[in-house]
């Protein structure tokens, strides 16, 4: 009731192009191929969060201030990225997106593949590690790095390793 009844009319309303493309994806569970998935995804790139995100990157390939990218919280590298990877944005779609999830891994991975905040092996959580690991595999991004960089987090979950680590 407090819908108004079924919502999926309004999520697939061509006016907003990100909920459009998030739906056709995950509730219609359209195949990557469908050319309606493939229009709204190009359309969500254009316009709405996604592109208004891509518009402060630096052209360098970070938001708000060079380095590892963790502040300022919620307008920096990070989440900007943890971010466009829940928005559905795709490496694909936009080459930025590809050179922002490069600057990342080379200012914010550490050498025993754990993102930091501040670059040190010490300065890493695992929400943090989880959330970019999610985010730059959503967007696209492949790399060799990440396989440091899940690798890390399987340690940091089973324990092996770790002491060793840093």
């Amino acid at each position: 009731e407090k819908l108004n009844g079924d919502p999926l009319p309004w999520l697939l309303d061509l006016s907003e192009p990100n909920a459009r493309y998030l739906a056709l994806r995950d509730l219609l569970d359209r195949p990557a191929s469908d050319p309606e998935l493939r229009d709204a995804r190009d359309q969500a790139h254009r316009q709405g969060p996604i592109a208004s995100i891509l518009e402060k990157m630096d052209p360098q390939g970070f938001w708000s201030k060079a380095g590892p990218g963790y502040g300022p919280k919620y307008y920096s590298t990070v989440w900007s990225l943890i971010t466009l990877g829940q928005l559905g944005a795709s490496i694909d779609c936009d080459p930025r997106l590809e050179r922002a999830a490069q600057y990342l891994c080379d200012h914010a991975l550490t050498e025993y593949g754990q993102y930091s905040y501040n670059r040190a092996p010490g300065g890493t959580f695992d929400c943090l590690q989880g959330n970019l690991c999610t985010a730059l595999l959503s967007l696209g991004f492949d790399d060799p790095s990440l396989d440091s960089a899940f690798e890390y987090m399987a340690r940091s979950v089973t324990g092996e390793g770790i002491a060793a680590q840093g």
